[in-house]
């Protein structure tokens, strides 16, 4: 039996607003990641001005035996604090018919979740597509959430300690949540994002949605994992 902590009981409690998740995204190398995170310790909030770090398993799944399946859900679980909730994450697809929109946009559900969320995922059916270790520094401005982190290839036994990059390059993900499609929070997302600037460099950060290969380049990441680079279960 799945059990609902108490922010996602409120979730389930009748009808909620729809959640849209405004994105950029880019990559930064590796001499460039202090500067970058220095940058970020004198623009976010005081609580994060340090980075929190954080070091995240994730598990997506995917709904019955289509390779292809377009439903998917993501488990993320805190390795850094065992103790904490899960998260079970749904995302949208992306909403790319507006090129002058600021930034991606997505519906977005996020749940917490007891420990066995795994298991009653896969007594519903659902089955583990691929796993990832995520590691880096958060920090926030307002609601604006800044993530700078690589993507990790985990070992047999999920130990982050050993598991290897798949890249020399931190990823770098700017996101905010919010409760309706309000246009303004893009634009915040955005403005946010020039003052990062050169860091990460603007070739490969995506600042408007014209700059669409850039966008692809940093997807095409996630989309090698999902065609079977990435460890499976």
């Amino acid at each position: 039996q799945l059990t609902c902590l108490p922010a996602m009981a409120a979730v389930t409690r009748g009808p909620q607003p729809q959640q849209y998740e405004y994105m950029l995204f880019g990559s930064v190398q590796e001499r460039d990641v202090p500067a970058l995170l220095h940058r970020l310790r004198g623009l976010c909030d005081y609580a994060t001005s340090g980075g929190l770090p954080f070091t995240d398993r994730e598990i997506t799944y995917r709904v019955g035996a289509a390779p292809h399946a377009i439903s998917k859900v993501k488990v993320r679980q805190a390795l850094d604090m065992p103790d904490a909730p899960w998260h079970l994450i749904y995302s949208g697809q992306l909403e790319l018919g507006d090129a002058h929109r600021p930034t991606a946009v997505r519906t977005s559900t996020v749940a917490t979740c007891s420990h066995n969320l795994p298991d009653f995922l896969r007594e519903l059916g659902f089955i583990a597509v691929y796993e990832l270790i995520l590691k880096g520094y958060i920090f926030r401005k307002g609601q604006i959430k800044v993530s700078v982190f690589k993507l990790l290839q985990p070992t047999e036994g999920g130990d982050a300690e050993s598991a290897q990059p798949f890249s020399p390059h931190h990823l770098v993900e700017l996101s905010a949540i919010t409760p309706s499609s309000v246009d303004s929070t893009g634009s915040e997302v955005k403005a946010f994002a020039e003052q990062l600037k050169p860091y990460p460099p603007t070739t490969v950060v995506c600042v408007t949605m014209s700059g669409l290969k850039p966008l692809v380049q940093c997807f095409r990441v996630w989309s090698m994992l999902a065609n079977g680079r990435g460890r499976t279960n």
